[in-house]
């Protein structure tokens, strides 16, 4: 991620390039997977992707190290809220 754009992984696998000033709205969408605690199976729930809305389009992005890197990084530094 550079100050003016960011380059992210939609969940199709295809690379997105989104200028900073163009980002509207970041929200989570959780789902639910399984995992094993001491023997037993539990489920609980985490985020799969993240919606990122432009003046013009909407993103599912993948949720992976880069993509949770920079969104982070721009939310912390422009002052923008994950809703």
């Amino acid at each position: 991620m550079n100050e003016e754009q960011l380059v992210l992984l939609t969940v199709e696998n295809q690379e997105v390039n989104i200028s900073v000033s163009d980002v509207k709205r970041i929200q989570g969408y959780i789902g639910a997977h399984t995992s094993e605690t001491g023997g037993m199976s539990m489920i609980s729930g985490s985020y799969q992707y993240i919606e990122l809305k432009t003046e013009t389009s909407t993103f599912k992005i993948a949720r992976n190290a880069l993509n949770d890197s920079q969104l982070l990084t721009f939310m912390l530094s422009d002052g923008k809220r994950a809703t």
